[in-house]
């Protein structure tokens, strides 16, 4: 049991009491809170600074929540979906599925998740220009990593185990993602390409701009195609 009051002396009293599990209050100026048989029933009420009422059935896993700037609809866990200050999540059959999209200045965040990191997708969509083409990133992991940025580049790997748990770590990623590179695509730009096969033991690129093609078995042969050369070479110190 317990009984605590504060603030008395202001224009916001706060009253904070219960016989705990049986019952608990909490009260200030535009806010109550009161639980029965915690953590069954409760519910809160909110008026000030913003507006929110929610039902607790089962809290936290099962709650019914609406108000200015949020909503909550949770049946944890084979259901969740929220909106709280313009990010809205989805959850179903917890951890299975998760989806979540935001807002940030003139970008349309969206993600997709199978069991967190098995099967993960973002994507970024402009919202001043809907027409734009959109970029992604798709991780199936462990098997492989394809991403887009929107603008002409683009990028394939398999296998790719590390992507996934280095998202915003570029130097740690550009070091150690290419020792499992078993194919590799890269696109600078519509029509500049290049494939790798194992470790670069196999290599073809293409230039349409320039009409360049270049294919390398190793250090072992190259072949070299332009509109002013063409280029065989067998061993680095011999060409022909």
């Amino acid at each position: 049991m317990y009984r605590k009051q504060s603030r008395l002396d202001s224009d916001s009293p706060t009253l904070q009491a219960g016989v705990l599990p049986f019952y608990a209050i909490d009260r200030s100026t535009g806010y109550i809170s009161e639980p029965y048989l915690w953590p069954f029933l409760g519910y809160v009420d909110r008026t000030e600074p913003y507006v929110y009422h929610a039902r607790h059935y089962l809290w936290p896993l099962w709650v019914q929540g609406r108000g200015d700037q949020r909503r909550i609809n949770r049946w944890a866990p084979f259901y969740a979906h929220s909106t709280i200050k313009g990010h809205d999540k989805t959850w179903a059959m917890w951890p299975l599925w998760r989806q979540a999209s935001w807002k940030d200045q003139a970008l349309l965040h969206e993600r997709r998740q199978l069991l967190y990191l098995i099967y993960h997708e973002t994507k970024q969509s402009s919202l001043t220009n809907p027409d734009a083409p959109s970029a992604s990133k798709v991780h199936l992991w462990p098997f492989f990593t394809a991403w887009n940025n929107g603008a002409g580049r683009k990028q394939f790997q398999t296998l790719s185990p590390l992507e996934v748990f280095l998202p915003f770590q570029e130097r740690t990623r550009q070091l150690w993602s290419p020792l499992f590179s078993v194919y590799r695509f890269n696109q600078t730009s519509p029509g500049e390409t290049r494939h790798s096969v194992l470790w670069d033991a196999f290599t073809w690129a293409r230039s349409e701009e320039s009409d360049r093609r270049e294919i390398h078995l190793g250090p072992l042969v190259g072949f070299i195609s332009d509109p002013e050369q063409e280029r065989i070479g067998f061993l680095p110190a011999y060409s022909v």
